[in-house]
């Protein structure tokens, strides 16, 4: 039982070590204007053996230990940048480096400069090896001519003790020999002559059978040639087609190759399309806050000009409708006194509040669903503000400064992240305020009129 239990904690320990042995990294990889980069050498910090390529969309793929913390993205010509391995999808943003022709020429000139001072030292070590064997052979040469002078000396010695023997039992012979000389002169001249017409006899028999065996060997030698050269052409021209049947299917595995391997990674890529399209469409629906800034110029000089902000509250329907409710402060930043009618006493004017509190209901819709994307939104609701009081001659009046206002809008969208964005929008704002008090007799009057103005907005969704 013992045993049994060892296997089975033995077996969960390798599978769990096997589990461990590596892990993916994937990601992409842009320059600084969002262009996918290809080529790109993406390598474990500390295991540049353990590395990648971008494609040809910046994608890359690659197994890593479990120990490693950090990958780094290189290019010749790019900023090396590293990021952190955890389990995310990495992103790399490469910068141009600027510094980089520099540093490129300034290593080209090292190395010429390293080339140069080698081809030197080389050509100083030949030099002195030539100089060395020179000597060498000199001395060599030198020793042996000194060796054949002495040879040459002891032989000399020794042929001149012969020849002195020699031409005195040359002497004593020649005596001898003269008279058999001269018998064996004349048989010698006979056999000569026989022997001459004998030999040319022989010679005409030999230079007509050499020509011909020449003739035949010549003959031969150019049929083997032939049969040779033959014998080449038809290697060659097989060896030739075995090549290129060879390069033809090496090209056409190599292309099925980068085939399915392009359809992986674009089976990949659309896997993590499809992933980030959902992600997206999940996260544009719930609630969602937004912070506007804006600045009303009315139409016509008789009406103040705010500077307003607001904080807008709601819930996106999906990703084009966004409803909701918001609440702001507006100030007033050239607040005009309000003239009285002819029928006032001179003097008397209406001063508005500076400050109004906006409550409003907020509807947008965005006309498309891209990074950037038109939009058109209306905003409608009450200015709450101040009362203020008319003094007159014989009495006062009190009247309050709040009033309706509807504000519809343009604008362009701009989508930073999947859950944020910023905006900037042109409007019409119409407000229904209090305006030119009349006074006759012993009664006053405050009329309302409506109040064009053109607003700007520039605000940011979260």
């Amino acid at each position: 039982m013992r045993k049994i239990l060892f296997l089975l904690f033995c077996s969960v320990v390798s599978l769990a070590a096997f589990g461990q042995a590596s892990r993916t990294v994937r990601g992409v990889v842009f320059d600084d204007k969002d262009i996918p980069l290809q080529g790109v050498t993406v390598s474990v910090v500390g295991s540049p053996d353990v590395s990648t390529l971008s494609d040809e969309n910046g994608l890359f793929e690659m197994k890593v230990s479990p120990y490693a913390k950090y990958v780094e993205a290189s290019m010749e010509g790019y900023i090396t940048k590293s990021a952190e391995i955890d389990g995310t999808y990495l992103v790399f943003k490469l910068k141009i480096d600027k510094n980089y022709a520099k540093k490129k020429a300034k290593a080209e000139e090292e190395a010429r400069i390293a080339a140069e001072k080698e081809a030197e030292a080389k050509a100083k070590a030949e030099a002195e090896e030539r100089a060395r064997i020179e000597a060498q052979r000199e001395a060599q040469a030198k020793a042996e001519a000194e060796e054949k002078a002495r040879i040459a000396a002891a032989m000399e010695a020794e042929a001149k003790a012969k020849a002195k023997a020699e031409e005195q039992a040359r002497i004593a012979a020649e005596k001898e020999a003269a008279a058999k000389a001269k018998a064996e002169e004349q048989a010698r001249i006979a056999a000569k002559k026989e022997a001459e017409a004998k030999a040319k006899a022989e010679e005409k028999a030999r230079i007509a059978a050499q020509k011909e065996a020449e003739a035949k060997a010549k003959a031969k030698a150019e049929e083997e040639a032939r049969i040779a050269a033959r014998k080449e052409a038809e290697a060659k021209a097989k060896a030739e087609a075995e090549e290129r049947a060879r390069i033809a299917a090496r090209k056409e595995a190599e292309a099925k190759a980068k085939a399915e391997a392009k359809a992986e990674r674009d089976r990949i890529a659309k896997i993590e399309a499809e992933k980030i399209r959902k992600e997206y469409a999940r996260k544009q629906s719930g609630f969602a806050s937004m912070i506007d800034v804006s600045y009303r110029m009315p139409i016509g000089s008789d009406f103040s000009s705010n500077l307003g902000l607001s904080y807008t509250a709601g819930y996106r329907l999906n990703n084009a409708i966004y409803v909701g409710a918001g609440v702001g402060l507006n100030y007033f930043t050239n607040n005009k006194p309000l003239q009285l009618a002819v029928e006032a006493p001179q003097g008397v004017v209406l001063s508005p509040s500076a400050i109004s509190i906006p409550v409003f209901a907020y509807f947008r819709a965005n006309f498309i669903n891209g990074r950037f994307s038109p939009f058109f939104a209306l905003a409608a609701g009450y200015e709450l503000a101040g009362k203020q009081t008319l003094h007159l001659d014989l009495y006062d009046v009190e009247y309050a400064t709040s009033s309706f206002f509807v504000n519809p809008q343009l604008g362009i969208n701009f989508r930073t992240t999947l859950t944020t964005s910023l905006y900037l929008a042109v409007g019409f704002q119409g407000y229904v305020t209090p305006c030119c008090p009349s006074h006759t007799g012993y009664n006053a009057h405050i009329k309302q009129v409506f109040t064009p103005g053109v607003d700007i907005h520039l605000g940011f969704t979260f």
